[in-house]
C-alpha cells in the first residue's frame, strides 16, 4: 500500500455497500457495443457474464458522466495498471492483447479553428472519426461536455459506406445522417489526426459503471482527407515518457477510485488531444487566419 495523502478537492466519494465497490447494479439499456461481464465470488477480477456494464459512462447515463484526467511518469502509470489488474476487468472490446488495443483518429473543425478558438455554439462539442485497431468500421462520434458531465453520441458504420456517403449528397436514411447533417450545418472538415495505445479496464460501483483508461505514445499530424489509418502513424510526439490516465464514472466518485488517488496522491490535469495536436501541428499562420 503506498502512502495515503489528503485529497481535499476530489469530488463527492460514495460509501460501500455490502457488496462493495463491485456490487451489482441495475441493468440498463445498452448501446449496440456494448458487453455485460459480472463479478466473481470473490468480489475482485471480473468474469464474462452477466451483470456489469463494460461500457463507457458516457455512452449510458442521459445526464452525462464524470470524467477525471491525470498526466503521470510511467512508473505511476504502471502502478495503476497493476491496481487496475487486480481490481477491474480488461475491457473485452481490447481484444486478447493485455497491451491494450491502438485506437486512430480524426478531428474536425472549421476553416476558422472555431472549435479550437472555443467560439460559441463549439466550445462544448467535440466532432470525431475512430478506428480501433484494424477494425473494418469507422467510429462518428459527437462529444459534449456541460457542467464537468460528458455525452457522447456515436454510431459505427462500415469504412466502404463512410467513404461513400462523405462524397455525395446527405441520405437523410443513412444511420449517419444525423452526424453527416452536424458536419454540414457547422462546415467541419478534417484537421488533425491522433494515435495512441489505450489499456482500459471497467467495473462497476453503487451507482453504475466505471471504467479507467491508460493511453500512451501518443502522436499526431495534420490531416486533410477523411481517412482514418488502421496502424500507427508518425508525427509529432503529445507526451514524452508521460502517460494519460481517466477515471470515468457516473453521479460520485467511487470509493475504489478515491482510495487510488489518495494512495498514489494523484493530482487531476487537464489534457485535450485535440488542443494539443493542433499546437504541435498546425501552423501559426492558419490558426491566426493569415492564410486557410
Amino acid at each position: 500500500m503506498f502512502p495515503k495523502a489528503c485529497c481535499p478537492d476530489l469530488p463527492h466519494s460514495e460509501s460501500l455497500g455490502a457488496e462493495g465497490v463491485l456490487g451489482a447494479v441495475p441493468r440498463l439499456a445498452l448501446p449496440q457495443d456494448s458487453f455485460v461481464v459480472q463479478a466473481d465470488d470473490a468480489g475482485s477480477v471480473l468474469q464474462p457474464g452477466l451483470t456489469l456494464l463494460a461500457v463507457s459512462p458516457s455512452l449510458v447515463s442521459p445526464r452525462g458522466a464524470s470524467e477525471m484526467k491525470f498526466v503521470v511518469d510511467a512508473s505511476i502509470a504502471d502502478d495503476i495498471a497493476a491496481w487496475a489488474n487486480r481490481h477491474l476487468a480488461a475491457d473485452p472490446h481490447g481484444g486478447e492483447s493485455e497491451d491494450g488495443y491502438r485506437v486512430n483518429s480524426l478531428y474536425l473543425d472549421t476553416l476558422n479553428f472555431d472549435t479550437y478558438r472555443r467560439q460559441p455554439g463549439f466550445r462544448r462539442r467535440k466532432f470525431r472519426l475512430r478506428r480501433y485497431g484494424n477494425e473494418s468500421t469507422i467510429w462518428l462520434e459527437l462529444k459534449r461536455k456541460r457542467n464537468g458531465l460528458v455525452r457522447k453520441r456515436r454510431v459505427s458504420v462500415a469504412e466502404t459506406e463512410w467513404s461513400q456517403q462523405i462524397s455525395q449528397p446527405s441520405d437523410l436514411e443513412w444511420e449517419g445522417a444525423w452526424f453527416r447533417r452536424r458536419l454540414d450545418q457547422r462546415q467541419l472538415r478534417p484537421v488533425c489526426q491522433v494515435t495512441y495505445c489505450r489499456t482500459a479496464r471497467v467495473g462497476t460501483s453503487a451507482s453504475g459503471p466505471i471504467r479507467l483508461t491508460i493511453d500512451r505514445d501518443l502522436f499526431a499530424t495534420d490531416a486533410t482527407d477523411w481517412h482514418v489509418p488502421s496502424g500507427p502513424l508518425s508525427g509529432e510526439p503529445l507526451l514524452n515518457d508521460q502517460r494519460i490516465v481517466e477515471l470515468k464514472f457516473r453521479d460520485v466518485l467511487p470509493a475504489s477510485f478515491r482510495g487510488l488517488i489518495q494512495d498514489l496522491r494523484l493530482a487531476p490535469k487537464s489534457f485535450s488531444k485535440y488542443r494539443e495536436s493542433v499546437a504541435a501541428c498546425i501552423s501559426l499562420s492558419r490558426l491566426t487566419g493569415e492564410c486557410v
